[in-house]
């Protein structure tokens, strides 16, 4: 109507005027017309694209379920499942399930500690079964601390080493702590003079109380142990009647790994008790797998005196440098070969050429045999085990000759519970 009425204008002056105007006119209401037409179309397209897309995009989001479990099918609890480049996720429920909103396509990234992260590609599935792998050398990193906590081993604020229960084994002794010698750095052993069975002090980077006791604290599954013993002997084995420390009662067929946390920052996870240091031992739980599991090890291990002292065959009997038959010291004049008085008749002044302690000592033997039968179950682990170690004494008529046998039984079977209701008053 407006353009019309601007036409009539122009026809009143000149019409070559009026012919440009009226082009001019038309031409930029036809590019008026356009430009409204195409933009009110693209906005309807876009309208339609948006609503389309949309559309599209909220039937391509599903709802996925889904289990994770270990290569035993056991369920892993607290598993990561995270849609990736995204903060969508959750984590697997005491059963190792879990439930996630997933687009179509979209790639799953699925970890824990210890175990080899998997990721798996999204397509329509509505149940997913995903099985994580053991990674070992992640595991080597992760220490599991008081309470069952884990932690990686640099976050610690002390210094940790482990010994796996094969090391101790190889060089069996009775007492599992004589087993540690020259293996965690900082940890000595003091092994008593009194033989297989005796006690055995741990100190763990020197002694830091001069009356009180230095020795770590034994916690073993999570249980702290005594290890005082009565009367562990001196090196020469003077002392009372010595019977062990508290370590000594486990046997090394039993323990699945022993760690010792160094340092007083220890104390922190158990008490003022661990100042000196926690010696930690994990021992055996029930083996996974069908059927029954029966293990026989037997170990035959012999012993000898390391050295022995050194007799003088230079000078013999007398003092002063001068021979005297009614002494027994042998600082007399050098051994000759001659004859010699003495109380019980004429003999020849030299050596006698013999090993008293050779004749004396003998080989001792120590054989240790121990039997364990284990079963693990979905609902139960169990296992039990007995040993036997009998030992014969490098010095003869020790104990009235009787031989030294030490019978250990260990029965473990850990009880579990899930609370399934609440019951409100």
């Amino acid at each position: 109507m407006n353009n019309n009425v601007t036409l009539k204008l122009f026809r009143a002056k000149s019409f070559r005027l009026f012919r440009e105007k009226a082009i001019t006119m038309c031409v930029i209401t036809l590019f008026s017309f356009l430009q409204i037409t195409i933009s009110h179309a693209d906005n309807h397209l876009s309208q339609n694209l948006a609503l389309s897309t949309y559309t599209e995009t909220q039937q391509q989001t599903k709802s996925v379920t889904g289990t994770v479990t270990d290569p035993s099918g056991e369920p892993i609890i607290g598993a990561n499942v995270i849609v990736k480049g995204t903060t969508n996720g959750t984590i697997t429920d005491y059963d190792g399930n879990f439930s996630l909103e997933v687009p179509m396509d979209a790639v799953l990234s699925i970890s824990y500690i210890g175990y080899i992260p998997q990721e798996v590609t999204y397509t329509g599935q509505t149940t997913l079964t995903i099985i994580l792998v053991d990674d070992t050398q992640a595991l080597d990193e992760v220490v599991v601390t008081a309470l069952g906590i884990k932690r990686e081993r640099r976050a610690l604020g002390y210094a940790m080493q482990e010994v796996k229960g094969d090391q101790l084994t190889e060089t069996r002794d009775a007492n599992v702590a004589n087993a540690l010698a020259g293996k965690i750095a900082g940890v000595q052993i003091n092994q008593s003079g009194t033989g297989v069975g005796g006690g055995t002090r741990i100190i763990i980077r020197g002694n830091n109380s001069i009356s009180g006791n230095n020795q770590p604290l034994i916690v073993v599954d999570g249980v702290p142990i005594d290890n005082f013993s009565s009367d562990t002997g001196d090196y020469w084995g003077n002392g009372k009647i010595d019977k062990g420390s508290g370590i000594s009662d486990i046997s090394p067929d039993d323990i699945e790994s022993m760690s010792v946390l160094k340092g007083p920052a220890a104390a922190a996870l158990y008490g003022s008790r661990a100042g000196n240091g926690v010696v930690m031992i994990t021992t055996k739980t029930g083996a996974s797998g069908k059927g029954l599991g029966i293990n026989f090890n037997t170990n035959l291990t012999f012993e000898s005196p390391m050295m022995t002292p050194d007799f003088q065959n230079v000078y013999g009997q007398g003092s002063n440098g001068a021979f005297d038959a009614n002494t027994i010291g042998s600082w007399g004049s050098k051994l000759d070969g001659s004859t010699k008085e003495m109380a019980l008749g004429s003999f020849a002044y030299s050596a006698r050429n013999n090993d008293l302690y050779s004749d004396f000592l003998r080989t001792g033997t120590s054989w240790t045999n121990s039997l364990d039968i284990s079963k693990s179950s979905e609902d139960m682990t169990f296992r039990a085990s007995v040993s036997r170690l009998d030992n014969q004494s490098v010095v003869p008529k020790v104990v009235s000759n009787v031989p030294l046998s030490i019978f250990v039984l260990q029965l473990r079977l850990p009880v579990g519970y899930l609370q399934t209701s609440r019951l409100t008053m």
